[in-house]
């Protein structure tokens, strides 16, 4: 499975720390260039579109520029994969050490089937998941959450899942993490490792940046059909939970001793 770290500036402590980890396990992480947005809003390629309109219909704030390079980063980092034909690829940002079993886990979720399309390698949120199987001869468990951990900060994707995040992830609407936590909307079939296989430093990452937020200057029309969509969509969300009810149940609540990450909850 190949690896990547993705980082605005390799050459700093942080990245070189986390490769040097990596390679003391046997994992050989190549460096992807982040896309820069801490100036200005970077530029779109050929197929990318940005469309803000909706980003505040859906996040009642528009994109800013660090939050729009952090998306392009991964979507690019993705289709740099599949055109390579990787069957599959892992994901990490800068910001993150790995635990020691990390290369041990990783080596076993490259033999999941292919639908298992997308697996977080930790998460900011302690959800209901169901437990699908165990990894590392009992250490590890593979989870079907309930809902979206949150975060994009270690995540590894098969083939067939760079192809639909390739397919429905074209147009920027939200974060990327939120796009990954609504993955239901394209069928996209999310998975999580527990006890968590990374965390992250305490330390902030250069590629993104919170959101502000102009909710209060937007006219009346678009906070109504904000609320018009939201329930639409949580509707179909829950459609979609019953309709894959095998997928997602039996659940239960895990534990904060998942994972070592403070912002954890």
């Amino acid at each position: 499975m190949q690896c990547w770290i993705i980082s605005l500036d390799h050459d700093k402590p942080q990245p070189q720390a986390l490769r040097n980890a990596l390679q003391q396990q046997g994992v050989d992480a190549q460096f992807f260039a982040a896309v820069d947005g801490r100036q200005q809003m970077p530029a779109l390629e050929p197929g990318e579109r940005l469309d803000q309109r909706r980003a505040v219909l859906l996040t009642r704030a528009a994109l800013t520029t660090t939050q729009v390079a952090c998306y392009l980063s991964h979507l690019r980092l993705l289709r740099q994969a599949y055109a390579q034909g990787l069957a599959w690829v892992c994901i990490l940002e800068e910001d993150v050490e790995i635990e020691a079993d990390f290369a041990r886990i990783l080596q076993e979720l490259e033999t999941l089937p292919q639908h298992c399309e997308l697996v977080r390698l930790m998460g900011l949120r302690v959800r209901k998941r169901k437990i699908v199987r165990q990894l590392g001869a009992g250490s590890h468990r593979l989870v079907r959450p309930e809902r979206g951990w949150c975060g994009t900060q270690g995540y590894v994707v098969s083939r067939a899942g760079m192809a639909r995040i390739l397919k429905y992830g074209a147009r920027i609407v939200r974060p990327i993490d939120k796009f990954y936590d609504r993955g239901w909307e394209f069928d996209l079939k999310s998975y999580g490792v527990e006890p968590h296989l990374i965390y992250e430093q305490d330390c902030p990452s250069t590629i993104s940046k919170p959101c502000g937020t102009a909710w209060r200057d937007q006219p009346l029309t678009t906070k109504l059909a904000f609320h018009v969509l939201k329930l639409w969509l949580s509707v179909y969300r829950d459609f979609y939970r019953l309709a894959h009810f095998r997928e997602f149940y039996p659940a239960s609540r895990g534990s904060r001793d998942y994972g070592k990450t403070r912002r954890m909850r």
